[in-house]
């Protein structure tokens, strides 16, 4: 048995998971039931990518992302685009998409310095448009696609 509460006021009434049924379950929040089944996610914004940025220091002054190819406006070294906002995981950066693309080709940095020494490419047919990245580390934390394990 379970419940969900926040700030010691539960959101729906006790509930049970068969672990004989399933490992997981999924709720609505203000919603009594529980399905064993994920909801469909709501379609992504293809116009643009978002890509989540987690730094292990949890220092992200300064830190911005170099675009250019499948982005609507390219950046310039000098002018990395900025997060658009900050949160537990880290900073979002949102980046506006040409019409049509396929990839987005970019640089995580500070100055002259990278987080990966490598040009990286963000395949939007492979990982859809919004990925979480661990600094340092090459490949996505999520979405794992291929059964693949995440980074270490």
């Amino acid at each position: 048995p379970y419940t969900v509460e926040k700030n010691g006021t539960a959101d729906g009434p006790q509930r049970t998971v068969d672990l004989g049924v399933t490992g997981q379950v999924w709720i609505e929040q203000g919603k009594d039931g529980q399905a064993v089944e994920a909801p469909e996610a709501p379609p992504q914004d293809t116009t643009k990518a978002v890509l989540n940025y987690h730094r292990a220091d949890g220092n992200y002054d300064g830190w911005g992302i170099h675009t250019w190819t499948g982005a609507k406006e390219p950046t310039d070294w000098a002018k990395p685009l900025m997060p658009v906002k900050r949160d537990a995981y880290g900073v979002t950066f949102e980046v506006p998409l040409t019409d049509g693309a396929t990839s987005l080709s970019y640089i995580l940095h500070k100055g002259d310095e990278k987080d990966l020494p490598s040009d990286q490419s963000l395949d939007l047919a492979t990982y859809g448009h919004e990925v979480w990245l661990l600094g340092g580390k090459p490949g996505y934390l999520l979405p794992q696609v291929g059964g693949g394990a995440a980074p270490d």
